[in-house]
């Protein structure tokens, strides 16, 4: 079920605690336009974003420099490819331009920082109180967990929130329809 307001509260246990007794339950709220003006603002202040077309013609300008002309091609096509057939061979050989080139590992130093930080914040925001979990809930005066709080909830578990989060602010077409 989405929600369609920002006082709704949808309850989740993530995968990572499901074996744990009490089984442990967290509210997340959707975020109001202010909220998630908020999560933006804070996110380009933390991480800088390297948007998709930057990396890829990073990654294709890396190719062009470290491999033969022939390799160059061949590279140039499986970097462009979208299927799942050659995903393996992709990430194989975005790795050793990474390794190669000092500027792409700055890049992609960068864009790992700024998807790890989208979901931690989304959880941050996102996150309302719960229940069954040994640590207490506490907020702020804006209703945002303190850090000590958050920072006590297992790595994995607020990977779990932080994606729910983002799945709460991206509705299916379906879901906007109604």
């Amino acid at each position: 079920m989405l929600p369609i307001s920002a006082r709704d509260r949808i309850r989740f246990t993530p995968p990572a605690l499901a074996e744990q007794k009490p089984l442990p339950v967290f509210m997340l709220a959707p975020l109001t336009i202010a909220e998630r003006a908020k999560y933006r603002r804070d996110l380009a202040m933390t991480a800088k974003q390297i948007s998709h077309t930057a990396y890829q013609s990073a990654l294709a300008n890396a190719a062009k420099k470290y491999l033969s002309p022939v390799d160059h091609e061949s590279a140039t096509a499986l970097l462009l490819a979208d299927d799942d057939d050659s995903a393996a061979a992709r990430f194989k050989l975005e790795n050793q331009l990474i390794d190669a080139c000092g500027e792409l590992r700055e890049l992609a130093v960068l864009r790992a920082y700024f998807n790890d930080m989208t979901v931690i914040l989304a959880a941050k925001y996102a996150l309302r109180g719960w229940e069954n979990y040994p640590v207490a809930f506490e907020s702020d005066s804006t209703g945002m967990v303190r850090d000590a709080a958050f920072n006590a909830l297992p790595d994995a578990a607020i990977v779990e929130l932080g994606f729910e989060a983002l799945r709460l602010m991206s509705p299916t077409k379906d879901q906007e329809k109604n």
